[in-house]
Parts: structure tokens; C-alpha cells; sequence
């Protein structure tokens, strides 16, 4: 056997298989990394949670045909995050899904449609936390076949992006004292993070077969399913627990009690409204990862060279070490102020000292420059973290600067994080046959590898170079005279960005828009100028201190300086909100819709003869209809008293006004231009009635009205009964009244 090394450093086994919720065989490899350490005891967990009853769940989606499971579970997780600030967040899977796999970006995609390409919970992390996305689904909407010609640029890309990822924690064992007690340790940390608010996306392999339908579990059993090559990687997010799910209420019997509860991407009549239970025993359960999100302020500029994300970790010296230093260089687009870095940290209880250096002299040489005060910490969060610098460094346009990590660990492995690539190659003579490959494939990561970018060191003063070093090939022999299988590793760019904003920009407390009466706004800058501010169209004053809202404005600001920079930020008063109606007739489920015209009008069909309606709301705050109590997240039955009504709920939540919210039943679609609503003006009222009034009685007289559009005639024929009548004026009518005794207007 002939074999040929380039480097000492080698990592089988990492060909990881892409989950997509169709049909793709799974890795029996997975590339864990270590679980957090908790620092001191935790408070006791509840045997039972669920963010729904917290009213921090988005709605269930659909991913249709497309093999884009991974992306909705990405999503799902972001819009839990900000869904208590922003009860109407809807991101995108979509965007996500394509430029995750589009050519432009130089992914050599061999699925048969582009969506169909799949990926896990790692390469997703790895997107967004280089600031692909996410943006608002309004803005790039599911099954939107016209992003397919998009040709942007990874930098367009990003600057499109309405909001920026600053943690992607994981959470998965790794072994060194035994299987059951890494197990309980991670479940722990999982249930923290969901009880703070964060639902948590993950893999499994999926087999119908292993899916109970009468008690909506999953257990995977290989006897059951017939093997992993018979199942399907899939991708969901984990929204709660129950340590006492029964064990029995499983296909297969997984040895304890628990389960989680997962949110799925297969709609609202699959499983218990969308969701079901995964027993604690799931040991294909794998590449758990929660999120921490901020609005994408316009001043913010995030460098890097991860764009792909962490896929290991590189070893300096073979088996590892304690302790390496390293560096990324990056050189200044503008006059700026770097403010945080963002590390991705592989070793649960890893030390990190960092330096920032700026003005650098010598191009391979990271710390060529002159130091600054920065951060030490002791990481116990796995995954990226956004690090505060103590005070923000200055930086010049063209200048280059580094941020320099020592990092060390009581265990010796492998330290710095970084990209990380795999092919098997078949080759005869001068032909190659690509076998398997990472889900990050070799050719992506090359094209934006490059030299003087990426440094390690084992003392801080000798500097190598990954680009010259990372690079790891070995050649076997094959049984075919002239043929050899080629592994080459490639170990790429290191996980450390470095976070800036503009020389002088204007820094506000608070980036929402939505904000409960009397949140105080602060304004500050690095640049350390004098600021003034201006509500609405207001004169220009010298901030001294926070602004209070208490009404919707816009706050506009600016530096003292030669060439003033103007920021504004608009602000609108919250109130106790309703998320979503979910309703259900017949053991079938749908979302009510939103009126566009008013937020706080729903609307429903739920068809004829329908006298009982399921209603599950998802809020924050306390829901009530008639004066008892719906909860969040439950699926309360309703008696309706007629075929058209409207349902008052009112929602109360500490700290914001009530605020009611109608359920209109039985008016499809939107509001606005929805039947009744004859004249389009979001509402149906007297207004409405007179318009088919006058209609009826120039019918009546016997001439043609000229009628307003082609659909008039359907809105105004309340009854459905084909014509156009008084009756249809007076039922609007009713419909008017009882809407004005319960909102009071007319």
C-alpha cells in the first residue's frame, strides 16, 4: 500500500449527509461537538414546558414538496427569539433555502432541483451567522419561483438582511465519562434554552414507520424503520418537554419516560396541530443549535472569513494541545469602531484572551501593530458568541487591523475553530471521480480561501498561515492496477469576526420599533461628540438624556462633525397582542388571517353549518373571550350562536395596554375586499349597506349601475344567494351593529 501525507493532521469520517425532509441517506458519522458546562447549580426544571403556552411560537409553515426542512427549522428558531418583541415576525425560508445552495455562491448542488439540495442545522447556522439573511417573508415569499434568476453577490446578499445573528450556542455531548450522564447534562441545557425563550433546531433520521399516529411520537427503532439507508435526514426545532410522556405511547419501546416536543414543517394537520413528541432515548437526535438575534443596524459591518461556518476544529500539533493562538487580519473599509468580536468557541470550559492590534506592518505577522486593552473570558457556551470589547478600538480606512485569541483548555484537542472541507476522489491516470464529500464541499471552501488571512501559533510570536498549512491529502492504493483513492482534508478559514460601526454613528438603546409606553431611548456614539436629536420634524436639540416614547415618533440624531451623518429610528407604542388564531372545524386546522387594513380584525371560514370552532391563540399576554380564559397554546372549543359573527377576545399583559382583538367568522380571505366589504375600505359598515341599497334600487327602477370593478357584485352579495338585495343591505347591517356594541364605534 502506498500512501502519501502532505500533513500530519488528519479527520476521517466527517462526510456528514444534508437533512432536507426528503428522501436523503444519513452519515453514520456526525461531527459533535462538546456540550456547555453549567458553572454553578441550576434552579430546579419543571417536568412540563411548552413555549406555545408562553406564546412564543411562530406559526407552523409548510415546506410543500421541497426538501427545505433544514431552513424552516433555522427559521422557526429565529422567530421565537423576537416574536415577544415582534408578535407579527415572519422570516423567510425561502431566501435562506436558495442562497444556501445557489450556484452564483458557487455550491455544486447535484440535487435534481436546487430546494431539494437539503443541509443540517450546522451549515444553516453557518449562513446566517454570515449574515445571509434572514429577511421578511413579505419581501421573498415560499414557492417564489423569481429569486431562481437572482445573481447577486454574497456581499448584496448580506446587505439585505433585516436582522443579524450574534450566537448560534449547540449544545451536543461528546464523550468522556460515559454516555447517560452527557445525555442528562445536554437534555438540561437544551431545556434551559428553551425556557429562556429559544427554541432549538436539530436532525434526526426520519421513518414513517417509527411516527405513532394516535399519540403523535416518534421513536426511532432500525428494526422497525429497516435500517438508516431506508430513512430520510429531517430538521426540526424543539419547543418543550414532558418528563413524563409515557414510554408505551411509542412504536417501539425506548426505555424511559420523555419526550420533547417538536414544531415540524409539514402544516397544521399533520400531527397535534403541526407538532409531536420525540422520546428522550432518540439517539439520532443530533447538531442542536439555538439562536440570539438583533435588528441589522445599517452602521454595523460584520468582517469575516467564515462565510460557511464551524465545521471543526484544527489541531496544531497532532493529538492536540492546551493552548494555540489565533488570528484573523482583516484590513479597514472605512473610518469605523470596532466594537465586539464574535468567537466560535469547540471546547466546553475553553479561556479566551484577546487582542485587538491595528496598524499592522508586516502582512504575516498578526501582531505587527499596536495592542489594545481587550477581552478575557472564560467560555461556557458552546458555538458563537458576540463578545463586548471593554472599550471600542478606533480604526482607519485601509488600515489593517487583527484580533488575536489565545485559547486554552484543561484537555488537550483540538482549540481554534475553523472551516472545514472533505472529498474522496477515485483516480485513474488523469481522471477523478469525486466519491463522497462534506456538506460543505472542498471547491466552496477554496474560492474564498485565501493567503495572509487566517494565522496560528503555539507561543504568539512564530505565525503560520492555514493557507499554506491546512491542507491534508492521503492516496491508497487500489486493487486496479493504476487507480488510487485520494482523501484530501482542508482545514480553512478560522471562526473569529470582528464587529464595527461607523466612525460616527448614533447608537440607540433600543432597535425595535415596537416599544411599551414610556421605554426610554438612549443615544451614545463611540465617537465621543456631542449628539442632537429631533422627534419627528421637530428642531435639532442637544441630547443630555434618554428620550421617552410615549407615542409613535421617530427619533432622529446626529454626531457634532464636519459632515454630519443623520440616523432615525421610528417607534410605535405596544400593546397586548394576539400572535395567531389557529381555528378548527372537523378535526381540520387553519390559520385565521390578519386584515391587512387593521390588525386587529381576523378573519375566518369555517364554512357552513358549523356550530362549535376550535380556537388556539399563541400570545404573551392573557387572552379572554366572553370572560373566560383561552390559553396560549391550547385548542378551545367554541359554541357559535350564528353563521356570520364576530368573536371579541381581549388580551391583557403586564406592562402594556389591553387591547381587543375581533374574530370574524366566516369572512373569507382579507378583510379588505372580503364579502361585505363592498366600497374596500377594511371595514364592513352602514357604508356598505348604502352602496347596495342605492345598487338595489336602480336594479329595482329598472336601469344598469356602473359598477366599480369586476368582483363588486361578489362582495356585495352578503347572503350568497346569487343576487343583490336588500336583504344582503340589511344583513350587513346587523353584521355593523353588533361590531359597533362590541368596539364601540359605528
Amino acid at each position: 500500500m502506498n500512501i502519501i501525507r502532505k500533513t500530519a493532521a488528519f479527520a476521517l469520517g466527517l462526510l456528514v449527509a444534508a437533512s432536507s425532509g426528503a428522501p436523503v441517506p444519513l452519515s453514520a458519522a456526525q461531527n459533535c461537538i462538546a456540550i456547555p458546562v453549567n458553572a454553578a447549580e441550576e434552579e430546579p426544571l419543571p417536568v412540563y414546558f411548552d413555549l406555545r403556552r408562553e406564546g412564543l411560537v411562530s406559526p407552523i409553515k409548510d415546506q410543500s414538496i421541497y426538501g427545505t426542512c433544514w431552513s424552516h427549522g433555522a427559521i422557526a428558531c429565529l422567530e421565537s427569539g423576537l416574536i415577544g418583541r415582534d408578535p407579527d415576525i415572519d422570516l423567510s425560508e425561502w431566501h435562506l433555502a436558495y442562497y444556501g445552495h445557489c450556484d452564483t455562491f458557487g455550491y455544486p448542488y447535484d440535487a435534481a432541483d436546487l430546494f431539494d439540495g437539503g443541509a443540517t442545522p450546522i451549515r444553516a447556522a453557518g449562513l446566517l451567522l454570515s449574515g445571509i439573511g434572514p429577511v421578511y417573508e413579505k419581501d421573498c415569499n415560499y414557492l417564489d419561483d423569481s429569486i431562481r434568476t437572482s445573481r447577486k453577490t454574497m456581499d448584496e446578499v448580506r446587505s439585505e438582511a433585516a436582522f443579524r445573528v450574534t450566537a448560534a450556542n449547540t449544545y451536543d455531548r461528546q464523550n468522556p465519562n460515559g454516555i447517560e450522564e452527557i445525555t442528562l447534562r445536554e437534555r438540561n441545557d437544551i431545556k434551559r434554552a428553551i425556557m429562556s425563550g429559544k427554541a432549538v433546531t436539530a436532525d434526526y433520521a426520519d421513518s414513517g414507520a417509527c411516527y405513532n399516529e394516535t399519540y403523535h411520537s416518534y421513536f426511532y427503532d432500525a428494526n422497525v424503520s429497516g435500517g438508516l439507508e431506508n430513512d430520510s435526514g429531517h430538521v426540526i426545532s424543539i419547543i418543550g418537554w414532558d418528563d413524563n410522556f409515557p414510554a408505551c405511547n411509542f412504536n417501539s419501546d425506548p426505555g424511559i419516560d420523555g419526550a420533547w416536543l417538536i414544531k415540524n414543517s409539514w402544516g397544521t394537520n399533520w400531527g397535534e396541530h403541526g407538532c409531536y413528541w420525540m422520546s428522550y432515548a432518540e439517539i439520532e437526535l443530533a447538531d442542536f443549535i439555538s439562536y440570539e438575534v438583533v435588528f441589522a443596524e445599517p452602521d454595523v459591518q460584520v468582517y469575516q472569513y467564515d462565510s460557511y461556518g464551524n465545521f471543526d476544529a484544527f489541531d496544531v500539533e497532532p493529538g492536540g494541545v492546551t493552548m494555540a493562538y489565533a488570528a484573523n487580519v482583516f484590513t479597514a473599509d472605512s473610518d469605523s469602531y470596532l466594537e465586539s468580536v464574535m468567537l466560535c468557541n469547540v471546547m466546553e470550559g475553553s479561556r479566551w484572551d484577546v487582542t485587538v492590534y491595528t496598524g499592522l506592518s508586516d502582512p504575516d505577522d498578526p501582531t505587527s501593530g499596536t495592542a489594545h486593552a481587550a477581552a478575557e473570558l472564560t467560555m461556557t457556551e458552546l458555538g458563537y458568541q458576540t463578545v463586548m470589547l471593554p472599550e471600542a478600538v478606533a480604526l482607519h480606512e485601509g488600515e489593517r487591523f487583527s484580533v488575536v485569541a489565545r485559547i486554552s483548555s484543561e484537555y488537550a484537542g483540538k482549540v481554534i475553530p475553523c472551516e472545514f472541507a472533505q472529498k474522496k476522489e477515485l483516480r485513474k491516470g488523469e481522471q477523478s471521480e469525486t466519491l463522497e464529500e462534506s456538506e460543505l464541499p472542498l471547491e466552496m471552501l477554496k474560492q474564498d480561501f485565501h493567503a495572509q488571512e487566517s494565522f496560528y501559533s503555539l507561543d504568539g510570536k512564530t505565525w503560520n498561515d492555514i493557507y499554506t498549512d491546512g491542507e491534508d491529502v492521503m492516496e491508497f492504493d487500489d486493487s486496479e492496477p493504476g487507480s488510487v483513492y485520494r482523501y484530501t482534508s482542508q482545514y480553512g478559514n478560522f471562526c473569529i469576526k470582528a464587529v464595527t460601526r461607523e466612525k460616527d454613528a448614533v447608537i440607540f438603546s433600543d432597535y425595535f420599533s415596537r416599544v411599551a409606553p414610556g421605554t426610554e431611548i438612549a443615544l451614545s456614539s463611540h465617537a465621543g461628540e456631542e449628539i442632537y436629536y429631533a422627534i419627528d420634524r421637530g428642531p435639532f436639540v442637544l441630547y443630555e438624556a434618554p428620550i421617552k416614547v410615549d407615542r409613535a415618533m421617530r427619533i432622529s440624531a446626529y454626531v457634532k462633525a464636519e459632515e454630519p451623518v443623520y440616523y432615525a429610528q421610528d417607534y410605535t407604542l405596544a400593546e397586548a397582542d394576539v400572535s395567531s388564531l389557529l381555528c378548527e372545524v372537523n378535526g381540520t386546522s387553519q390559520y385565521a388571517v390578519r386584515s391587512t387594513s387593521d390588525r386587529h380584525v381576523f378573519c375566518f371560514d369555517a364554512g357552513e353549518d358549523v356550530t362549535t370552532l376550535g380556537i388556539m391563540p399563541i400570545s404573551t399576554g392573557t387572552v379572554t373571550l366572553n370572560g373566560k380564559e383561552l390559553p396560549s397554546g391550547i385548542m378551545n372549543e367554541i359554541e357559535l350562536t350564528s353563521p356570520s359573527q364576530t368573536l371579541t377576545l381581549k388580551v391583557s399583559q403586564d406592562g402594556l395596554p389591553d387591547a381587543e382583538y375581533k374574530l370574524q367568522v366566516n369572512m373569507t380571505g382579507e378583510l379588505n375586499g372580503a364579502v361585505g366589504d363592498v366600497n374596500l375600505d377594511g371595514a364592513v359598515n352602514a357604508s356598505d349597506a348604502a352602496q347596495i341599497l342605492i345598487y338595489a334600487a336602480e336594479i329595482g327602477a329598472g336601469k344598469t349601475p356602473e359598477l366599480p370593478d369586476e368582483d363588486w357584485l361578489t362582495r356585495a352579495d352578503y347572503d350568497m344567494s346569487g343576487g343583490v338585495n336588500a336583504s344582503d343591505a340589511a344583513l350587513v347591517l346587523i353584521f355593523a351593529a353588533e361590531q359597533g356594541a362590541s368596539q364601540g364605534v359605528g
